[in-house]
């Protein structure tokens, strides 16, 4: 039990850790828009979405047959100690960027908002990065318990949310002035002002910072080890709901990107609330320092996950004494390198294309590349792990991992089945092989020489699944974190099992795209790292 309450805390922690990650790319796409123009944007993300949904299917497919509890232990199991070596150490880099642009973000939040309302005038925003670094986010890094944080932070979707609504309301209502308050005018280009050939290498160095947006790989195994289900239904369900994820996320930054960019024109800012910080709108004032705050506990989110892995790779723990202070070290390391950058550069824009092209690569196309290239072996490797053990099984329906992004899955659960409650139609049916999408199900499973049908049972009462969800709800929020070991034995391969050979059509497809990956991300990572040099020249 107690490990099962661990495995709910860290599905609390990755779900509010997409949503941040989501939140703090959020703020560029404008910029991004800008450079781009209308035809490159629809291209770029056309390509990019359908690209996503073919990988997180095939992602969670590799999870599922691999029995992975985690990225990092699916790595280990299907590419070996080196390749999931080389993805902690790009995670934690890729990890620094973001906590860069977290305090940027944040600073330049609190940086308006005192200005805006204490009429303060201008004055030097590295004492708001000093403050925010060392004497909040430094502390918060300290806490041990990250349920608790998450929880504050699952209210980040909902900022996230209003942000859009707020930025399309603004955006129409201004619409006839053709500006918002003076700073810049209502334009976007339809294509970039470059030559084509320039014009080639502004497309393929955004690429790797707008996929990583969708880089949801990390919380699929977590959630796909705590939905409720039999094991095909568990599969569907978490795939449907990233994809419902991708696409919401697509609609989002569209809506932000195409009319932030389209409100300040050439005037615009690589963060769209420094833009309409100097409106000074009051209602824009308070959504920015909010906006700022979630940022803010993103922080230790995000390093909690690198303290566990560097500590547990030394046979440590981060709740004994050593562990702490190894723990303490490295969040010391984090604050201050974070800080180092963010006083010395304030483009989130570049930043975040940087250690996309870097180190994304890895966990964002070349390891997904490689899962999708293996799943054939995998699934003829792994086909008890369809297997149905048990003859009854609850059901989630989609809207609890839907709504797992932005709380915990128990909780998710519980409200689920309070609002929606256990679907008790068509008992006795043939159940189709899909989840619900709002009503949990009861299923009774019936096994034979053709495979395995399932029918509708009446289940549990409506009051007994309440309870049991409450339960789980309860030791949540009462139980401390424990220590937890993934299964990092390799996959297992049953006796008689054919092991399926990957085809060459397979290789060479996947081989070009990692090839392309690769080209990529180069480009991306050289303009990028050229743009923020010329920075510094001049």
């Amino acid at each position: 039990m107690h490990k099962e309450v661990h495995m709910s805390q860290k599905t609390t922690v990755s779900f509010a850790l997409v949503s941040q990650m989501m939140g703090a790319s959020l703020l560029s796409m404008p910029y991004i828009f800008s450079q781009l123009g209308v035809v490159l944007v629809v291209l770029s993300f056309s390509l990019i979405f359908v690209i996503v949904i073919i990988l997180l299917a095939q992602f969670t497919e590799a999870i599922h047959y691999s029995g992975a509890m985690s990225y990092r232990d699916a790595t280990k199991k299907i590419c070996g100690n080196k390749a999931c070596q080389l993805l902690n150490i790009c995670l934690i880099v890729s990890y620094y960027g973001f906590c860069t642009g977290y305090i940027i973000i944040s600073s330049r939040s609190a940086y308006s908002f005192i200005k805006n309302t204490f009429s303060t005038g201008d004055f030097n925003i590295i004492w708001v990065k000093i403050v925010i670094s060392f004497f909040i986010v430094f502390p918060l890094t300290l806490v041990s318990k990250m349920s608790i944080l998450a929880k504050v932070s699952s209210i980040s979707s909902l900022i996230i949310f209003v942000t859009v609504i707020s930025i399309a309301t603004i955006f129409f209502i201004r619409f006839s002035k053709q500006s918002i308050c003076g700073n810049g005018s209502y334009h976007i280009n339809i294509l970039p002002e470059q030559s084509p050939g320039q014009a080639v290498l502004l497309f393929l160095m955004y690429i790797p910072s707008i996929q990583s947006n969708f880089g949801s790989y990390n919380a699929i195994p977590s959630l796909l080890n705590s939905v409720q289900g039999p094991a095909i239904f568990k599969k569907q369900t978490v795939k449907i709901s990233a994809w419902i994820a991708a696409t919401f996320g697509t609609i989002f930054y569209l809506c932000v990107g195409y009319m932030g960019a389209i409100m300040f024109g050439t005037k615009i800012s690589n963060n769209i609330f420094v833009n309409i910080g100097e409106c000074n709108f009051i209602y824009f004032n308070i959504l920015g320092l909010l906006y700022g705050l979630v940022v803010i506990i993103s922080f230790p989110l995000v390093i909690f996950p690198i303290k566990e892995t560097l500590l547990a790779q030394y046979g440590m723990s981060i709740n004994d004494k050593k562990g702490q202070l190894w723990a303490l070290l490295i969040s010391s390391l984090f604050v201050v390198f974070s800080f180092a950058l963010a006083a010395v550069y304030e483009n989130i824009v570049v930043i975040f294309a940087i250690f996309a092209s870097l180190s994304g690569f890895v966990y964002v196309f070349y390891l997904p590349f490689i899962f999708s290239l293996k799943l054939p072996q995998l699934r003829s490797q792994n086909q008890h792990a369809d297997a149905e053990n048990d003859a009854m099984h609850v059901v989630d329906p989609l809207m609890v991992p839907i709504l797992a992004h932005i709380m915990p899955v128990e909780r998710a659960r519980a409200l689920t089945i309070r609002m929606f409650g256990h679907d008790r139609k068509s008992f006795g049916e043939v159940h189709p092989r899909t989840p619900s999408i709002f009503r949990t199900r009861s299923i009774v499973v019936a096994t034979s020489d053709q495979g395995c049908t399932y029918h509708m049972s009446s289940g549990p009462s409506n009051q007994n699944v309440m309870l049991e969800a409450q339960q789980a709800l309860e030791e949540l929020n009462t139980n401390d974190r424990g220590s937890h070991i993934s299964n990092e034995a390799p996959v297992q391969v049953q006796e008689g099992t054919t092991v399926e050979s990957i085809r060459v059509t397979r290789k060479i497809a996947i081989g070009l795209c990692i090839g392309v990956s690769v080209v990529i991300c180069g480009v991306g990572a050289s303009m990028n790292i050229k743009k923020m040099v010329q920075s510094f020249v001049k």
